[in-house]
């Protein structure tokens, strides 16, 4: 009896020899590439939202007229949106980290297909300042090589950390209101003077009438003083 050996499973699973089953897990990273992407700028905008919210509310502080007394709250906020920054920065490294992920797994299936289609290798060609060139059409390379959205993602979350921390600085440097003198005891408090008030229009107008009543009057009787005054012709009345 021939002694039977049983040879164990690789543990990295079956081999896909197939074509088929290449193309299948190829389009399947893909489709997790692309969904991951989308989850990344969905998560950066809603900490956008978040942070403009904190940020919105520091200047409704700041522009209040008792904003010296509320100084200790804008602190707070201003913790508060670092501590916001802080989570910011680990959901997108993580985001990222996936994203890149699923980017490598397609380009190790690229390995099996055709040197045309392997167009995610040629992306990353492209991203690197690499000349791609595209039969019939001519050739294309990128500009501004140097700028990534990962790292642009990270700088936007650094001008939110300044704002905060520009808050926290200035909250901290505000001066508050001088004290008023305090009276020695035994002394008199010193009486303000009562301010001069404006009197209503409407005594302002019977105060006018009665003015002009008293001129007009006053006309009156020295029109009448002359009238009485003047002599009389006596003989112009005789001769008529």
């Amino acid at each position: 009896m021939a002694n039977e050996t049983n040879t164990p499973p690789s543990p990295s699973g079956p081999a896909m020899n197939s074509s088929v089953d290449v193309t299948v897990a190829y389009q399947s990273a893909i489709s997790l590439w692309v969904y991951e992407g989308a989850q990344v700028w969905a998560k950066f905008t809603a900490m956008i939202y978040a942070n403009t919210i904190v940020i919105a509310t520091i200047g409704i502080v700041f522009t209040r007229q008792n904003a010296d007394d509320l100084r200790l709250f804008r602190v707070l906020l201003a913790l508060l949106g670092i501590a916001l920054c802080s989570m910011w920065i680990l959901i997108v490294r993580r985001s990222f980290d996936y994203h890149d992920y699923w980017i490598f797994c397609a380009r190790e299936l690229e390995l099996s297909l055709p040197e045309e289609a392997r167009f995610i290798s040629r992306g990353k060609r492209f991203g690197a300042g690499e000349t791609i060139s595209f039969r019939p059409y001519g050739e294309l390379r990128i500009g501004f090589r140097r700028l990534k959205s990962k790292w642009l993602s990270y700088g936007i979350i650094v001008v939110f950390i300044a704002l905060y921390g520009a808050t926290c600085l200035v909250s901290a440097g505000s001066t508050s209101p001088l004290p008023q003198p305090s009276t020695p005891p035994g002394a008199e408090k010193p009486t303000s003077k009562p301010e001069a008030t404006t009197p209503p229009l409407s005594l302002l107008i019977i105060k006018g009438c009665r003015s002009r009543e008293r001129r007009h009057s006053r006309w009156c009787s020295s029109a009448v003083t002359a009238l009485d005054c003047q002599p009389t012709n006596t003989n112009s009345r005789s001769a008529i």
